[in-house]
């Protein structure tokens, strides 16, 4: 484990390496990767045994989500996706019932949705998590707010930590400190890791 001084930097470092590669996408690139990524994670049992599957609302340099959800509405599975309160630095579950739902938009480009239809967290079975980088420890790196390091920690979760990337994402170590959350498995446009025994 690494003092946090020094994993500030190597991680600050990490993620200005991850982003250039992810610049260097096409976005025709990135769409046919964001369905192999799709394919792979639909396709996994915990997705399918997933009654309830919290999903990120996709950036544009991130696997995109959109095809995720509906495949999961198909399903009959409740969908939440992550509401911030910035003020007190919390990510709240809060039910999704449509993409065409009322969303305000972050300076980032974060969308977040309107509705304040909490999800409790001990409903959850599966969680889909962006990231910038991860390892095969399950380690991973976010963009920096600790958000989802946080959530993770919360009381009553269970649910498995799934994150979902491109390939180019993968980098032999990810710098972490004693508060970083570990991830159950890894899914990729090229395939799933899972991560200990979780499947």
């Amino acid at each position: 484990m690494l003092e946090h001084s020094e994993a500030s930097q190597l991680k600050a470092d990490l993620r200005r390496v991850v982003r250039r590669r992810l610049r260097r996408m096409s976005p025709e690139h990135r769409q046919k990767k964001s369905s192999l990524a799709t394919r792979n994670l639909i396709g996994t049992p915990a997705f399918r045994e997933a009654a309830v599957v919290m999903v990120y609302l996709s950036l544009e340099y991130e696997v995109d989500t959109g095809r995720i959800i509906q495949v999961a509405w198909e399903q009959k599975k409740a969908v939440a996706v992550p509401k911030m309160r910035w003020a007190e630095s919390i990510m709240l579950p809060v039910r999704l019932n449509s993409l065409g739902d009322r969303f305000s938009e972050e300076v980032s480009g974060l969308r977040s949705p309107v509705s304040e239809d909490q999800v409790p967290v001990d409903k959850i079975d599966l969680v889909v998590a962006p990231l910038l980088a991860m390892d095969d420890q399950g380690n991973r790196l976010g963009q920096g707010g600790g958000h989802y390091d946080r959530f993770f920690a919360r009381a009553g979760l269970n649910a498995i930590r799934c994150g979902l990337a491109f390939h180019e994402q993968r980098v032999d170590r990810v710098p972490t400190v004693e508060t970083d959350q570990t991830l159950d498995m890894l899914v990729t446009d090229t395939g799933i890791q899972y991560i200990g025994s979780s499947r």
